[in-house]
């Protein structure tokens, strides 16, 4: 039978509770952030909004310069 190297064991669980350590913190700073996530939704729908109304108004702009282009088809013709 092959013997148990209880060194290389007791590194390896080392290493799995700091890597669990670690994603707790990660999660307690996720929280953190999950908090001020309210004003953030808030100033992300606001930037939403802005962008939509700058697009429609220039899919309006375009929309009025081809028409002005379809007047000067006709002109040409």
């Amino acid at each position: 039978m092959k013997e148990q190297n209880w060194k290389e064991n007791d590194e390896l669980a080392k290493e799995f509770i700091e890597a669990n350590s670690s994603l707790i913190e990660e999660a307690e700073v996720t929280l953190e952030a999950k908090a001020a996530t309210p004003q953030s939704k808030s100033q992300l729908t606001v930037l939403r909004r802005r962008i939509e109304e700058r697009l429609d108004s220039k899919r309006i702009a375009l929309e009025f310069e081809y028409d002005d282009f379809d007047d000067l088809d006709d002109n040409f013709q």
